[in-house]
């Protein structure tokens, strides 16, 4: 187990086969560097799984401020940030990765 940042990674670029990011990105104030950094160190397969679906809206909270109570609950709720798919999706594919796989899973 190493500890480390997702924005400076200490590995030298494609020094991993494949690189997995599970509900990180959610946890960030952006995902951009994030993303540059696991696409700089993965040399064939990134994996990005997120809690939720991506979302029509972007919402960006600032970190450590606690959800609006006064809303119906919903699991963005509880993050930090949603994404929208669209950018989201781009800047995967600017980074020369192609989506295989774009869903919910287990859910029927």
């Amino acid at each position: 187990f190493i500890q480390g940042d997702v924005h400076e990674l200490l590995f030298p670029d494609r020094s991993w086969q494949i690189v997995y990011a599970r509900h990180l990105l959610v946890h960030l104030p952006g995902y951009e560097k994030a993303l540059v950094e696991l696409a700089r160190v993965c040399s064939d397969c990134l994996i990005i799984c997120l809690l939720y679906p991506l979302a029509d809206k972007q919402q960006i909270r600032v970190e450590g401020e606690p959800p609006d109570q006064t809303k119906p609950s919903d699991f963005s709720e509880h993050y930090l940030n949603t994404y929208k798919r669209e950018p989201f999706m781009g800047a995967i594919k600017n980074l020369g990765f192609d989506v295989v796989m774009d869903k919910m899973v287990g859910q029927d």
